[in-house]
């Protein structure tokens, strides 16, 4: 790699040379209400460089431990794709099971310090499986960073669920009543949309989850009637087949936290 990182990233805080991995270094950015730490370092055999940051709770052992296993699975990092997600991480002592990689055009991280190194390096995040499709477009993963899953601070436990939704409600207001396209919406949106869905034939409610899975839920005899969905290849709108689950008012909070981060469970009737 040609790029000499101590004299690209001269002016950064606190700058040093990381123990754990040859070639890397560690700097600060320190601003009134937080502090953020990067590692940054090459990955072996290839011509990109790894950027690992937190916010507020930086930890060598995790960092070491993301830097061995994205270095392992080097020949599935492209610079040049926005997002990419590696499976099967584990770190003891966190809820982390993936890793979310992000492309220049995702993270932009060093775009005014220097461009090569901006277009040459991959962001990585640990996440849980379910906060992230792997299909974003950059306005899609900074939507779901900033409403959704917290991604620079590793202390957290992933709780905060986000989906693409559509909708139509026939008792609201016409200018309110649905979207023709999927939007973000928080779970808890999704579940105050739901209990204030009427029994009718044009009120619904779509979400799509993590595994792209589509649902389409209406309201049967008081209760959730749920139909899966699935995109055909080159198909802009999702069809749906019959409805293959019924779940009570009082479950319907769980079923739908178990959609988002788990995927659909077997149906039955």
């Amino acid at each position: 790699m040609s790029l000499d990182l101590r004299k690209i990233l001269a002016n950064e805080e606190d700058l040093q040379d990381v123990a754990y991995w040859p070639g890397a270094v560690r700097y600060k950015n320190t601003v009134p209400a937080c502090q953020f730490v990067t590692a940054i370092g090459p990955l072996k055999g290839t011509d990109l460089f790894l950027d690992i940051s937190a916010r507020d709770s930086f930890d060598e052992k995790l960092s070491h431990s993301i830097f061995r296993f994205a270095d392992a699975r080097a020949g599935e990092l492209r610079s040049e794709r926005d997002v990419t997600i590696l499976e099967g991480f584990q770190r003891d002592g966190y809820p982390f099971d993936a890793i979310l990689l992000l492309g220049a055009a995702c993270h932009g991280l060093y775009e005014t310090v220097n461009q090569e190194l901006n277009r040459c390096t991959v962001a990585a995040l640990p996440i849980a499986r379910w906060e992230f499709t792997g299909n974003e477009n950059p306005d899609d993963v900074a939507m779901i960073r900033h409403y959704g899953a917290d991604t620079l601070n590793w202390k957290r436990t992933p709780d905060r669920p986000i989906a693409l939704v559509r909708s139509r409600n026939e008792n609201r207001e016409p200018i309110t009543r649905g979207n023709k396209k999927p939007y973000y919406v928080r779970e808890s949106s999704i579940i105050d949309d739901l209990l204030e869905l009427p029994e009718d034939e044009t009120s619904f409610v779509e979400a799509e989850n993590f595994l792209g899975q589509h649902i389409r839920i209406v309201v049967r005899a008081r209760k959730f009637a749920i139909a899966f969905g699935d995109r055909q290849v080159y198909a802009k709108k999702v069809k749906f087949g019959a409805e293959q689950f019924v779940v009570a008012k009082a479950d319907i909070e769980s079923w739908v936290h178990d959609f988002l981060t788990r995927g659909l469970p077997t149906p039955r009737m």
